[in-house]
Protein backbone atom coordinates (compact mmCIF):
# COMPACT_ATOMS: atom_id res chain seq x y z
CA UNK A 1 0.00 0.00 0.00
CA UNK A 2 1.23 3.10 -0.94
CA UNK A 3 0.36 6.61 0.50
CA UNK A 4 -0.03 9.54 -1.32
CA UNK A 5 0.76 13.05 -0.30
CA UNK A 6 -0.58 15.44 -2.55
CA UNK A 7 -0.65 19.24 -1.29
CA UNK A 8 -4.06 20.28 -2.75
CA UNK A 9 -4.03 24.35 -1.20
CA UNK A 10 -7.87 25.15 -0.61
CA UNK A 11 -8.53 28.75 -1.40
CA UNK A 12 -11.18 30.57 -0.31
CA UNK A 13 -13.00 33.19 -2.04
CA UNK A 14 -11.73 36.87 -1.25
CA UNK A 15 -14.69 38.93 0.47
CA UNK A 16 -16.28 41.82 -2.21
CA UNK A 17 -14.77 44.00 0.79
CA UNK A 18 -11.77 42.75 0.11
CA UNK A 19 -11.55 43.06 -3.43
CA UNK A 20 -13.58 45.81 -4.01
CA UNK A 21 -10.52 48.60 -3.97
CA UNK A 22 -7.87 46.67 -5.64
CA UNK A 23 -7.04 47.03 -9.44
CA UNK A 24 -8.23 44.85 -11.66
CA UNK A 25 -4.38 43.87 -12.31
CA UNK A 26 -4.90 41.91 -8.61
CA UNK A 27 -7.85 39.93 -9.16
CA UNK A 28 -8.58 36.42 -11.01
CA UNK A 29 -11.66 36.60 -14.08
CA UNK A 30 -14.20 35.72 -11.69
CA UNK A 31 -13.38 38.21 -8.82
CA UNK A 32 -13.41 41.27 -11.79
CA UNK A 33 -16.51 39.68 -12.88
CA UNK A 34 -17.87 39.96 -8.87
CA UNK A 35 -16.64 43.75 -8.89
CA UNK A 36 -18.05 44.56 -12.07
CA UNK A 37 -21.89 43.17 -10.63
CA UNK A 38 -21.67 44.43 -7.41
CA UNK A 39 -20.80 48.04 -8.71
CA UNK A 40 -23.79 47.73 -11.68
CA UNK A 41 -25.95 46.36 -8.30
CA UNK A 42 -24.88 49.42 -6.92
CA UNK A 43 -25.68 52.24 -9.41
CA UNK A 44 -29.23 50.58 -10.32
CA UNK A 45 -29.86 50.23 -6.25
CA UNK A 46 -28.58 54.48 -5.90
CA UNK A 47 -31.21 54.73 -8.88
CA UNK A 48 -33.74 52.99 -7.29
CA UNK A 49 -33.30 55.06 -4.54
CA UNK A 50 -33.41 58.62 -6.30
CA UNK A 51 -36.39 57.77 -8.03
CA UNK A 52 -38.06 56.62 -4.69
CA UNK A 53 -36.92 59.90 -3.19
CA UNK A 54 -38.48 62.00 -5.52
CA UNK A 55 -41.54 60.30 -5.67
CA UNK A 56 -42.00 60.87 -1.90
CA UNK A 57 -40.65 64.80 -2.32
CA UNK A 58 -43.25 65.33 -5.40
CA UNK A 59 -45.70 63.59 -3.46
CA UNK A 60 -45.03 65.81 -0.66
CA UNK A 61 -44.74 68.99 -2.58
CA UNK A 62 -48.69 67.70 -4.01
CA UNK A 63 -49.62 67.49 -0.48
CA UNK A 64 -48.19 70.94 0.77
CA UNK A 65 -50.11 72.42 -1.98
CA UNK A 66 -53.27 71.02 -1.34
CA UNK A 67 -53.29 71.85 1.87
CA UNK A 68 -52.35 75.34 0.83
CA UNK A 69 -55.33 75.22 -1.02
CA UNK A 70 -57.29 74.33 1.29
CA UNK A 71 -56.22 76.40 3.91
CA UNK A 72 -56.76 79.46 1.38
CA UNK A 73 -60.32 78.08 1.09
CA UNK A 74 -61.06 77.80 4.65
CA UNK A 75 -59.61 81.49 5.40
CA UNK A 76 -62.13 82.86 2.33
CA UNK A 77 -65.36 80.87 3.97
CA UNK A 78 -64.30 82.09 7.54
CA UNK A 79 -64.11 85.93 6.20
CA UNK A 80 -67.21 85.48 4.08
CA UNK A 81 -69.22 84.13 7.52
CA UNK A 82 -67.70 86.65 9.21
CA UNK A 83 -68.88 89.47 7.14
CA UNK A 84 -72.41 88.00 6.96
CA UNK A 85 -72.69 87.95 10.65
CA UNK A 86 -71.40 91.79 10.99
CA UNK A 87 -74.41 92.38 7.85
CA UNK A 88 -76.66 90.41 9.94
CA UNK A 89 -76.08 92.28 13.35
CA UNK A 90 -75.89 95.87 11.79
CA UNK A 91 -79.36 94.73 10.31
CA UNK A 92 -80.76 93.95 13.74
CA UNK A 93 -79.03 96.85 15.50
Amino acid sequence: MTEENTNTEIVQPRSINEIIHLPYSELTDEEIGLVVEFRANAIARDEEHKARMQALNDAMKEKARMHAENAKKSQDLLESLTQHAINLFKEVS
